[in-house]
C-alpha cells in the first residue's frame, strides 16, 4: 500500500497542474492535506459546529480540564492542535514568525479569541501538549472555529477539515440541523470521503423530557439518512453530550452527573473508534487517496471530452470549409477548361478562316482594322481564362505565373495576278503588264 499511494502522488501533482483553473476546486489543498495527513502516524480528530455551540466545552470535558478558551461572546479564532505531553506546554507560532511558548493555557485568550472587534492577531499555528491517556494513544484533538461565524475562515475552516480522520459534529439540541450544519455535511465531508463522522447532542437536557424523546428519534432517523450515504465502519454514530454540565460534574467530582451528561458513553465509544482506526490507518487513508484520484481523473476526462468536442467542431469548420473551397476549386477549373475548350475552337477556326479572311480585307484594304480586332477578340479570351485561373490560385493560396499571347502575322505583301491588258486596234497592249501589288 506504501508504494502504491507513493507512486501516486507525482501523478496526482501533474494531473492537477495540467487542469483548467476553472475547474480545479479544491484539489491542491486537499492533495496537501491528504500527503501530510498519510505522512503522520497521529489520529487525526477535528471537532466542528457552528459559533457557540459546546466545542471547546466538550473538548475541555473530554480531556477533564479547562485547557481550552471558552466564552459565551467571542469564539475561537484559529485552530488548536492538542497532543500528548508529560506537562502542559503552549505553542503559538505567528504569521510574522514570532513565536510565543508557556505552561498556562490561558496564554491562548491573547492569540486564538476574536477581541470585541472580531479581531485576533495573525496565527499561524497553535498547539497544545498536555497529558491525558486518550492523546497517549498517539491522537491529535483539532478545536476549530465555528463554521457559521465569518465568511473568510471558510476556506481556512476547510482545509483543517481535510487533516482529520475523525469529525465530531456538534449539534445544538435547541436549534438542530440547520441549514449551515447540512451544508457544512453535504459540501465538506461527503466530497472528500470523510467517512469517520461522529455526531454529538448538546444542551438536550435544557428540553423538557417530550422534546428531548423528539429531538433525539428526529436526530437518529437524519442521521441514519446521512450516514446511508457514506461507507463507514463507526456502529454508533450518535451520542447525546451535555458538555457544560459533564465538565462541571468533573470538577465538583459528582459522578451521577458526570454520568447523565451522557460524557462517558461517548469517551468510550471515541476510544474504540481510535482503537479500529489504528488497527487500519493506512486502508482508512487510502480510501480518501483513490477517491481523489477518481475526482481528478473525471476531470480530466470531462476536459478531454470537452478539448475533443472542441476539435471535432473545428474540424467540421475547416472540413466544410476544404469542401466548399474544393466544390469552388472544381467548378472554376471546368470554366477554365470551357474557355480553354473555345479558344482551341476559335484558334482552328481562325486558321481555317484565316486565308478568306485576310484575304477579303487584304483586298478591301482592311487589313489594319482586321488585326485590330482579332487582337482583341484574343485577349478577351485570354482575359477571361486568366481571370478563372487566378480564382483558382485565391482558392489555393498559391500563385499560377502564367502568361498568354498569339503573334499575328504583321502586314504582309500579296501580289496579285495582273489584269488583263487591253489591245489597241492593231492588236497589240496599249503598254507593258504590270503586276498589281496589294497592301
Amino acid at each position: 500500500m506504501e508504494k502504491t499511494i507513493a507512486s501516486l502522488w507525482p501523478l496526482l501533482e501533474e494531473a492537477i497542474r495540467i487542469i483548467n483553473p476553472d475547474k480545479l476546486g479544491n484539489y491542491q489543498q486537499q492533495l496537501v492535506a491528504l500527503q501530510n495527513l498519510w505522512k503522520s502516524e497521529e489520529v487525526h480528530i477535528a471537532i466542528v459546529g457552528p459559533f457557540n455551540q459546546g466545542k471547546s466545552t466538550l473538548l475541555n470535558a473530554l480531556l477533564g480540564q479547562k485547557a481550552l478558551p471558552v466564552d459565551l461572546i467571542p469564539t475561537t479564532g484559529s485552530a488548536i492542535y492538542i497532543r500528548y505531553g508529560s506537562s502542559i506546554h503552549v505553542d503559538i507560532l505567528l504569521k510574522n514568525g514570532e513565536r510565543v511558548t508557556g505552561k498556562d493555557t490561558d496564554l491562548l485568550k491573547q492569540y486564538t479569541i476574536l477581541d470585541e472587534n472580531r479581531q485576533r492577531p495573525k496565527v499561524d499555528h497553535v498547539s497544545i501538549n498536555l497529558p491525558h491517556s486518550i492523546l497517549e494513544m498517539g491522537v491529535c484533538l483539532i478545536d476549530l472555529p465555528g463554521i457559521n461565524d465569518r465568511e473568510d475562515q471558510e476556506s481556512y475552516i476547510r482545509n483543517e477539515v481535510l487533516m482529520a480522520d475523525v469529525v465530531i459534529v456538534m449539534l445544538n439540541a435547541k436549534q438542530l440541523w440547520t441549514r449551515s450544519e447540512v451544508d457544512f455535511m453535504e459540501s465538506w465531508l461527503l466530497p472528500y470521503g470523510i467517512k469517520g463522522i461522529i455526531f454529538v447532542i448538546n444542551f438536550l437536557s435544557l428540553l423538557s423530557e417530550d422534546d428531548q424523546k423528539k429531538v433525539w428519534e428526529r436526530s437518529m432517523s437524519l442521521v441514519e439518512e446521512f450516514l446511508s450515504k457514506l461507507d463507514t465502519p463507526i456502529k454508533t454514530n450518535l451520542f447525546k453530550v451535555d458538555a457544560l454540565p459533564a465538565l462541571r460534574s468533573i470538577h465538583n467530582g459528582n459522578e451521577e452527573g458526570l454520568r447523565e451528561s451522557g460524557l462517558p458513553v461517548f469517551k468510550d465509544n471515541l476510544v474504540k473508534v481510535i482503537e479500529t482506526l489504528q488497527d487500519n490507518l493506512s486502508q482508512w487513508r487510502s480510501s480518501r487517496v483513490f477517491l481523489l484520484v477518481e475526482h481528478i481523473t473525471n476531470t480530466l476526462y470531462e476536459e478531454l471530452k470537452f478539448s475533443e468536442s472542441q476539435f471535432n467542431k473545428i474540424s467540421s469548420i475547416r472540413l466544410t470549409k476544404i469542401t466548399t473551397e474544393t466544390k469552388q476549386i472544381v467548378e472554376t477549373s471546368n470554366i477554365v477548361k470551357k474557355k480553354i475548350k473555345n479558344l482551341n475552337k476559335w484558334s482552328k477556326d481562325i486558321v481555317e478562316d484565316y486565308s478568306e479572311e485576310l484575304a477579303g480585307a487584304l483586298r478591301d484594304g482592311t487589313f489594319s482594322t482586321w488585326k485590330v480586332g482579332q487582337v482583341q477578340r484574343i485577349e478577351n479570351y485570354f482575359k477571361d481564362i486568366l481571370a478563372s485561373v487566378n480564382s483558382i490560385s485565391i482558392l489555393l493560396s498559391y500563385e499560377f505565373n502564367i502568361s498568354l499571347a498569339i503573334e499575328l502575322p504583321s502586314k504582309p505583301k500579296v501580289y496579285l495576278p495582273s489584269k488583263p491588258v487591253e489591245k489597241n486596234n492593231n492588236g497589240k497592249a496599249a503598254g507593258g503588264e504590270q503586276p498589281v501589288v496589294c497592301y
